[in-house]
């Protein structure tokens, strides 16, 4: 903290005093990377029995690791308080006013953080970040980060898939390392689907060089950072869709956990394990598979290819089958316009999923393998 500082007593002991044009930043150890205030208006006390409140705001100013991008924020605030009670007042001294407030903190549990509002970032060929966010330091020199109502988006063109109204934390080390975990309500917009669901959407990341398994508390708000060994030249990336259902060309559904990367030609990757991918007709009819492997690729013009393969084939076509069965099920699909041999590598939880994606242009189908049917008891029917 600097600045011009005036200093006065008050009848109760508390020694007060007021910063003009100062400044007051949260650091890394080293002090490589920061958040903080410029220009800023500063307003302490500090009690007799030593325990003091601070607040500062000013011109925002953030230095934090090139992963990030270009980083913004609308305003920075910074407070601490060991008093034991909340603080709001106003000191004037020498015709300088401040305004001091300070969520309530203890010697034992202190209030102490940087609250960055309107935060936006861009994780390199990754995800947007934005949101309120409150910074900390750790006791090992790191930044440790969190929010509550947090937003963090893979944009692929006019394709989206993120969170909102999310729980998310991050740490910041002060090599320039950073993970970050969050998860949070469903924001999707995928053109390419007739139809599309989501019960959540989580978004992690890690370059730091080691698997971070760490819990960060401020205030009320616990967050775990679960992320997977990753480096600069190798992130560990992941956007995980929970419950995710979607329908193409009112053709086929698939459904489950699906993971989501981009890739440096700004295609959108899908990919699953364990999975349904089928062609339903109703309540009742439906042909396709359980338990699958579904690989699928989104071009910037919103044409795509999909292959699903494995699992356990799901036929059932009706009350008018007495019987229905079939060695085996295949699903492809393929509107780009070229052939798609491609495998689809993306990292679904602590998995990462290979799906083959080997689909002439063209081709829209469900092949059932095998099939043998016998309608009402009447006719069996059998084939490919």
């Amino acid at each position: 903290m600097k600045g011009n500082f005036g200093f006065s007593k008050s009848d109760s002991g508390e020694l007060i005093a007021t910063v003009t044009n100062g400044s007051a930043i949260l650091s890394t150890s080293g002090g490589a990377y920061s958040v903080g205030v410029l220009a800023a208006s500063i307003a302490f006390i500090v009690n007799p029995d030593g325990t003091f409140a601070l607040s500062a705001s000013g011109t925002p100013t953030l230095t934090l690791p090139t992963t990030l991008g270009t980083v913004g924020s609308s305003s920075i605030s910074l407070a601490y308080n060991s008093t034991g009670s909340s603080v709001n007042k106003s000191i004037t001294i020498g015709g300088v006013s401040a305004s001091l407030t300070a969520p309530v903190g203890t010697q034992i549990a202190p209030y102490a953080a940087v609250a960055v509002n309107a935060l936006t970032a861009t994780v390199s060929n990754f995800t947007n970040l934005n949101g309120d966010f409150s910074f900390q330091k750790s006791v090992a020199g790191d930044l440790l980060v969190t929010a509550t109502n947090a937003s963090a988006a893979l944009n692929v063109g006019v394709s989206n898939v993120g969170m909102s109204s999310a729980t998310f934390g991050m740490i910041i080390m002060s090599n320039g390392g950073i993970a970050f975990d969050g998860i949070g309500a469903v924001s999707l917009t995928l053109p390419s689907f007739a139809s599309l669901s989501a019960t959540s959407i989580r978004v992690a990341y890690n370059n730091t060089g080691a698997a971070i398994n760490q819990n960060i508390v401020f205030g009320s708000i616990s967050v775990i950072i679960d992320a997977a060994l990753g480096t600069v030249g190798s992130p560990f990336a992941l956007v995980v869709a929970k419950g995710f259902k979607a329908s193409i060309a009112n053709y086929v559904t698939i459904s489950g956990d699906f993971g989501f990367k981009k890739t440096a030609t700004d295609d959108l990757v899908i990919a699953a394990n364990n999975v349904s991918a089928r062609l339903e007709a109703g309540t009742f009819l439906q042909a396709g598979l359980t338990g699958a492997t579904v690989g699928l690729i989104i071009k910037a013009d919103q044409t795509l290819a999909l292959q699903a393969t494995g699992g356990t084939v799901s036929l059932s076509l009706g009350n008018g089958f007495a019987s229905a069965t079939a060695t085996g099920v295949a699903v492809a699909y393929n509107n780009t316009g070229t052939l798609v041999n491609t495998t689809a590598d993306v990292t679904v939880g602590a998995t990462t999923v290979s799906a083959p994606i080997n689909v002439a242009n063209g081709v829209t189908s469900v092949l059932v393998t095998g099939l043998k049917a016998t309608v009402s008891n009447y006719v069996t029917i059998s084939g490919d």
